[in-house]
């Protein structure tokens, strides 16, 4: 196998300008290099130190940093748009996921429904239909109110103790420093 070539195309942007003189032989932000080395030369490769081109060399430390900073600058502003895409992105297969979820949640009421319906009718058959619809309602009524009371009594009775007893130790500490 021989090796491929990894030397690319660079854009004539500044920031492309900066890759290219920081960086001479590193890929650009999207671009992907595949490179296949013989052992040999990649063992050697590993100890050899990296040339640092002329022009790079004879920067001065002041503009070194400030090459540095502009492609740090950069790399963040890069970043902060990947994170913004990848949120779309996530952002949009979780609304297809709600919106599959509200209608299996939409025909999960009208299958109970239905199911209730058929309760019903089954009853019918030893008592007249509005008997029959009158008890399914009642039981329907009696497990609502005992969920009902269930969730009051699990209710928050005094909101935010923890935020108000600090609030309050942090007012007593501040009058004590003051005074």
């Amino acid at each position: 196998m021989r090796p491929r070539s990894h030397s690319a195309a660079r854009p004539t942007s500044e920031s492309g300008r900066l890759e290219a003189v920081l960086y001479p032989n590193a890929p650009l932000p999207g671009q992907i290099l595949e490179v296949t080395l013989p052992k040999e030369i990649l063992m050697t490769s590993i100890t050899s130190h990296a040339s640092i081109d002329p022009e790079t060399q004879s920067l001065s430390t002041r503009q070194l940093l400030t090459r540095l900073l502009e492609t740090v600058s950069l790399l963040v502003t890069k970043e902060v748009e990947l994170a913004r895409a990848e949120i779309r992105a996530d952002m949009k297969a979780e609304l297809s996921m709600v919106t599959l979820l509200i209608g299996a949640g939409v025909f999960g009421v009208f299958g109970v429904t239905m199911l209730l319906v058929a309760a019903v009718f089954a009853l019918a058959v030893w008592m007249p239909g509005w008997a029959a619809a009158l008890v399914i309602a009642g039981i329907l009524l009696l497990i609502g109110a005992v969920l009902a009371l269930v969730g009051w009594q699990r209710r928050v009775s005094a909101p935010l103790a923890v935020t108000r007893q600090t609030v309050k130790e942090d007012v007593q500490w501040a009058k004590e420093r003051l005074a």
